[in-house]
């Protein structure tokens, strides 16, 4: 049993963008090794004050120079990129909201672990930064195949998130998608 009275304790906080939320885990280390408690569904739920139904469990690893995203679903997904340094941003795109158009970045690595609960209609996107490999994991509360998977591209200039790579690798997809400003003139 893992005595849990020295551990950094979790919390669960809400950002400026509403639907954002950074959930920080217990942690314990000691000789052997490491103990992390990626979330608790009960804390996760009072600060969301909703339920949270995980349906589906997914897993991404990335290459170095690797940029995926802007990724939008209409499923709310908690985050936890678990190994080697990642640079994650997550950008409103929801026309309705108070805060279109603005967007939060986050460093995550050993020294800085933390997962990110994305509420269904915010864009994310991540990339390794530096040379090693990173594996994402995140939950969802819908189904992959149940997915109705909308984007923005990575480098919109209206966005004009701070990326640490200049030219990165990217799928079609997301080579592909469109501007914020293309997707909603009106609010231009």
């Amino acid at each position: 049993m893992i005595d849990l009275s020295m551990a950094i304790p979790r919390s669960v906080t809400a950002t400026h963008i509403k639907g954002l939320f950074v959930v920080n885990p217990h942690r314990f280390e000691d000789n052997r090794g490491l103990f992390r408690e990626a979330f608790t569904i009960s804390v996760l739920e009072k600060a969301l004050g909703r339920d949270f139904k995980v349906k589906a469990w997914n897993h991404s690893r990335s290459l170095p120079n690797v940029v995926r995203g802007l990724h939008s679903e209409q499923a709310c997904k908690l985050i936890y990129p678990i190994n080697g340094e990642t640079f994650v941003a997550v950008a409103d795109i929801r026309p309705e909201s108070e805060t279109f158009g603005q967007h939060m970045t986050f460093e995550v690595s050993e020294s800085n672990q933390l997962s990110i609960f994305i509420d269904k209609g915010l864009a994310v996107g991540f990339c390794a930064k530096g040379n090693q490999a990173v594996d994402y994991q995140y939950l969802m509360n819908t189904e992959y195949d149940e997915l109705k998977p909308t984007g923005v591209l990575w480098n919109d200039q209206t966005l004009n998130i701070q990326w640490p790579l200049n030219n990165p690798i990217l799928s079609d997809r997301d080579r592909n998608n469109p501007t914020l400003k293309s997707l909603y003139p009106e609010k231009f």
